[in-house]
């Protein structure tokens, strides 16, 4: 007997959509624009704070007599502050509702904003407090950057329709690399004893705004079916759709499917997720997510964005800072790009086209640097080299937003299964956060110890996450859950496919019941074997497909 829940062949995907598709896909609305703009300041924060230290490093430095262990300690206890916010998310999250935890967590900014101001404003003399409220703060500051990792990429793709499902996930990344841009802007006009710590305090400011206008901010439809009832989730949908009432009721459905599952199962902890049967079928997407997410942190791109003034200084470019408002700034545009392909080109092209793209241009880094300082063969490349290798950066960071700076994010939101979704993204942002601690720590270390051969490390992660890409990553563009599991699962190790049942059952194994998720919803999907698909009403009025017929009949 053919696997009844395998993926749909081109003709029952026609039929498929007839079945839970949902034809009008409404417009964008004030409300959904607005609420957008709102959730993704979390985002636009995290990049804050990835790059707010980097231009007043010197000056910060000299203010707390910081060493460059004591710096790098500074760098790394934000990536611990965000491992701990990535492991709150999914119970917040979960029991709160996705858009009131977005605001909560703004109030962590502002703790973070307080506390790095107050060290700024302390005399030199007592060095010590001030260097310990600094460190203070990056810890909260990591504690709400992780949280808003999580969440917001999930707010996103929850929130979104299915045919800009894409576009509104890479404005998360968007949003990060434009407040990386911003910092280095404000920076610069900054970056003196007397004004840094100004710097260091607008965080709270722009937490207050999200704070303010988090009512604005509409909860995800999918929450609220679970929590609040259909007849809110229906006029969520009309608010942020721009439906007619009978199209808002038809995507509902299409949700009541897609959360069947969950409605009648306990999120899972971590634990759970990791150790427990019933989520066997959970830990091949998540182990895809984790290797993203590492690919992510170890491809090198946080050395240039944490270190890129000091990169630049060391490269010999006379102007360091205005180097790294540069690499800001084709940050933001290669990533304008990255959103307007993410529904034309599709997650899977962009990844391998950007993960090739970071591979190439951090190998033609290390030749350049290598000829720059080492002159082989008596080979001089003189101040040439300097423009080569920003050239290489920029590539670098151009190629990273086209692929691993958005899609990592963006696909953890589309493989998972409602119930465990949100402690899934908190996994893998914490592998994500557990990568951003390395780096930040050992990258000093690596560039003083191999020089300019620093970037070569990365390279070889590159290298090795491009093949693990090319087999087992699919294309979720347009893909509903069921069949973004189906293409899991074809191509998973045995190990970790899990369990696919193959008839009709009441187990109330979270595995067995994944894949059967439409039949939650009385929607039967025909094999691949199978030739025999037909469409009838199930007592709700809704349209299901069911086997038996010899001919596909709609």
């Amino acid at each position: 007997m053919a696997d009844e829940h395998l993926l749909l062949s081109k003709g029952e995907d026609a039929i498929a959509s007839k079945v839970d598709g949902v034809t009008d896909h409404g417009r964008v609305t004030l409300r959904l624009a607005t609420s957008v703009l709102i959730a993704v300041l979390g985002s636009f924060q995290y990049g804050w704070h990835i790059s707010v230290l980097n231009t007043p490093e010197a000056v910060i430095k000299a203010h707390v007599h910081a060493t460059d262990a004591m710096w790098a300690a500074v760098v790394a206890t934000f990536a611990i502050g965000g491992f701990c916010g990535t492991q709150l998310a999914a119970v917040m999250a979960n029991r709160l509702g996705r858009s009131r935890t977005l605001s909560l967590n703004s109030i962590g900014f502002v703790v973070t904003g307080a506390l790095q101001c107050a060290a700024g404003f302390i005399s030199e003399d007592n060095h010590q407090a001030a260097y310990v409220l600094l460190l203070a703060g990056r810890v909260t500051a990591g504690l709400s950057c992780g949280l808003a990792t999580v969440v917001v990429p999930m707010w996103l793709s929850e929130v979104a329709s299915r045919n800009i499902r894409g576009m509104l996930g890479s404005l998360n990344q968007f949003a990060v690399v434009s407040g990386i841009l911003v910092t280095q802007g404000i920076g610069i006009a900054m970056d003196t004893n007397e004004l840094y710590p100004y710097l260091l305090a607008m965080t709270a400011g722009l937490a207050v705004v999200q704070l303010l206008g988090g009512g604005l901010v509409l909860e995800t439809p999918s929450w609220i079916l679970q929590n609040n009832g259909a007849e809110e989730a229906v006029a969520m949908l009309l608010a942020a759709r721009g439906y007619s009432l009978s199209a808002a009721e038809t995507e509902l459905r299409e949700i009541r499917t897609a959360t069947a599952v969950a409605a009648s199962v306990k999120p899972p902890n971590v634990v759970e997720l990791l150790t427990s049967k019933a989520y066997k079928v959970v830990r091949w997407p998540l182990t895809i997510a984790c290797v993203l997410q590492t690919t992510q942190q170890l491809s090198g791109i946080n050395a240039v964005f944490f270190y890129s003034t000091s990169f630049f200084e060391s490269a010999g470019v006379k102007d360091p800072q205005m180097g790294t408002v540069l690499v800001g700034g084709v940050n933001v545009l290669a990533m304008a790009l990255a959103v307007y392909l993410m529904e034309r080109a599709g997650r899977r092209k962009l990844l391998l086209t950007g993960t090739m793209g970071m591979l190439v241009s951090s190998l033609g880094l290390v030749v350049t640097l290598v000829f720059k300082n080492e002159h082989p063969g008596g080979i001089h490349v003189g101040t040439g080299g300097n423009y080569l290798s920003i050239a290489f950066v920029l590539a670098f960071v151009s190629f990273f937003e086209v692929g691993l700076g958005a899609i990592p994010w963006q696909i953890g939101g589309e493989i998972f299964p409602e119930a465990p979704r949100a402690t899934a993204m908190g996994v893998a942002a914490a592998v994500n956060w557990f990568g951003t601690f390395l780096v930040g720590l050992l990258f000093p270390i690596m560039n003083s110890s191999i020089k300019q051969y620093a970037f070569l490390p990365f390279a070889v992660v590159l290298a090795t996450s491009f093949v693990f890409q090319y087999i087992y990553v699919p294309e979720t563009r347009g893909q509903t859950l069921p069949q973004i599991q189906g293409l899991l699962r074809q191509n998973a190790p045995p190990c970790l496919a899990g369990h696919t049942p193959r008839h009709n059952s009441n187990n109330s194994s979270f595995g067995d019941s994944i894949p059967g998720l439409l039949e939650s919803d009385r929607v039967r999907m025909g094999g691949r074997g199978s030739a025999n698909f037909s469409i009838g009403e199930s007592e709700d009025g809704r349209r299901y497909g069911s086997q038996g017929s010899e001919e596909n009949e709609v």
